[in-house]
């Protein structure tokens, strides 16, 4: 089964379950590792995922798995530095600390932190330093939650 295929036919019945449990689907990844398969699901809720969760909802989503070739299930927190990839997620988190990593140097850079202020379909605003900065999205790598300046090398 294809990527697409997994996120359209997979998506709707693997995010139902989640709001039934009272998660919320971060992302969805079928993944080839050293040729094994990883189907990898991302769960998160208001207060944070723990253990007990990742493995309530592994339980309930294996009937739902019987279709898809892969080796390994595994459930877990996107973490605190959880990257941010959808319009849903970069509104959610607007006001807070992320980092940004670009394709290409980005006035001399490669890296940058900042608050992220707006965003839309083909845009994002950060407020770095003092500087408020429009970005062009097709030219951000990953888009980031920051945690601190020690643990993202800043």
């Amino acid at each position: 089964m294809t990527k697409k295929k997994l996120s359209e036919q997979f998506y709707t019945s693997t995010q139902a379950l989640a709001e039934r449990m009272g998660y919320e689907i971060v992302d969805i990844t079928l993944d080839s590792q050293r040729q094994e398969k990883y189907l990898r699901l991302y769960i998160d809720k208001p207060g944070g995922i723990s253990l007990d969760d990742c493995e309530q909802y592994h339980r309930a989503l294996l009937p739902l798995t019987e279709d898809i070739e892969f080796d390994y299930l595994e459930v877990s927190s996107p973490g605190a530095d959880r990257p941010l990839k959808s319009d849903h997620e970069l509104l959610k988190y607007r006001g807070y600390d992320v980092v940004l990593n670009f394709y290409t140097p980005v006035d001399g850079i490669k890296k940058m932190k900042g608050q992220l202020i707006s965003n839309n379909t083909q845009t994002l605003t950060v407020l770095s330093g003092d500087a408020y900065k429009t970005l062009i999205r097709k030219n951000i790598a990953i888009i980031r939650l920051a945690v601190d300046d020690e643990a993202i090398g800043i």
